[in-house]
């Protein structure tokens, strides 16, 4: 099985838990079955395509992960978008992670955003303004 997992920038709350999106070639592993599989949001059309195309060329199952991350702070490495695949992968495969230091890292990443965010004005005025649209929706 091959196991895909990536972020990518979006429209999305730095405030609110990490987005994630995905898919697999596999039926049972999407969440049309309830047995080990945890169901994955479903991804656009055209990532679902490509990571078919790829591992139908293959023959081999294939599993793709995706965390939605903000696009006004583009910042690498993002802990929080990690933490987010690494629990639900973990929770997928049944695995057992120490993920203390990992949440340590987003707990701090988050504080350092906040900070960023109130210290800049224009920045503030986009996050309330994507609040705004969200509560909207």
């Amino acid at each position: 099985m091959v196991i895909t997992l990536g972020a990518y920038l979006d429209e999305v709350l730095y405030t609110r838990p990490v987005p994630l999106t995905g898919f697999s070639t596999d039926p049972q592993l999407s969440g049309s079955t309830r047995s080990r599989a945890v169901a994955l949001p479903r991804a656009d059309r055209y990532r679902r395509r490509i990571g078919r195309r790829r591992a139908a060329h293959a023959g081999v199952p294939h599993v793709s992960l995706w965390a939605s991350l903000p696009h006004y702070l583009s910042v690498s490495p993002n802990p929080r978008g990690t933490l987010a695949l690494l629990l639900r992968l973990s929770q997928w495969l049944g695995l057992r992670v120490d993920t203390g230091p990992l949440e340590r890292a987003a707990a701090d990443f988050q504080a350092k955003i906040n900070e960023a965010v109130n210290a800049d004005p224009k920045l503030s005025a986009f996050v309330r303004e994507l609040k705004k649209r969200e509560f909207e929706q």
